[in-house]
């Protein structure tokens, strides 16, 4: 592990992320995110698919993957919603399938690498796992990608992000609350990187939701 301080992290992010977003390969497909996601989609978009790709490398980095798995995570983290081009539903096999055409063309990945690509965004779908809904890292480098698909949880954005969820799915503002609520207790971290830069933030959230959820249930019974 190459662990390093918050700043010198996100300098090191900042700057490959800007390295990363201009190879062809990646501009692509978020040139097209920019240019023709539906304006209903308040927070599965570009901005989001951004974080994704900056969390991961913040995560990757402090963890002390390769440079190759660096990059093989950040097109999996720029592809991975690419799928809501075509629809909202189960579009994380298309996203894979986008990325997969856009690789084979570039002639610059072996095989090997495709099909990691391909499983880290694959791994990205939600599988309900009794009464809620999970997400089941098959490899490696994609714990990393999941970390960062959820680092909201561990943010001091999370209710700012959790709002754009619920305005998405346009859900009822209690009831979406009570599901987030379940949802963040159940969650674990799949990095010890995560664990390390995301897990006490996450503790304050869950607090602060609880007293959230408290409040509502209170005023409900008034």
């Amino acid at each position: 592990m190459n662990h390093q301080n918050d700043s010198d992290l996100s300098k090191q992010a900042k700057e490959l992320l800007n390295k990363y977003r201009s190879r062809p390969l990646i501009q692509e497909i978020l040139r097209r995110l920019e240019a023709d996601l539906p304006l209903t989609l308040t927070y599965h978009n570009l901005q989001h698919t951004l974080e994704v790709m900056y969390e991961s490398l913040v995560l990757g980095l402090y963890d002390g993957l390769s440079e190759r798995e660096l990059e093989l995570l950040q097109i999996a983290a720029a592809y991975h919603d690419a799928g809501f081009l075509v629809r909202v539903d189960d579009n994380e096999e298309i996203a894979a399938e986008l990325a997969v055409s856009a690789l084979r063309a570039e002639k610059s990945f072996l095989e090997e690498e495709i099909q990691i690509i391909r499983q880290m965004i694959l791994d990205t779908q939600l599988v309900r796992d009794g009464p809620l809904y999970r997400q089941i890292p098959k490899i490696r480098l994609s714990r990393y990608l999941l970390d960062a698909d959820l680092s909201n949880f561990g943010r001091n954005d999370f209710f700012e992000k959790t709002e754009l969820i619920r305005r998405e799915l346009g859900r009822d503002p209690i009831l979406f609350q009570q599901i987030t609520l379940q949802l963040i207790e159940t969650h674990k971290w799949h990095t010890p990187a995560a664990n390390a830069l995301r897990q006490n933030q996450k503790l304050i959230n869950i607090a602060e939701i609880r007293k959230s959820v408290a409040r509502e249930n209170r005023a409900l019974k008034s």
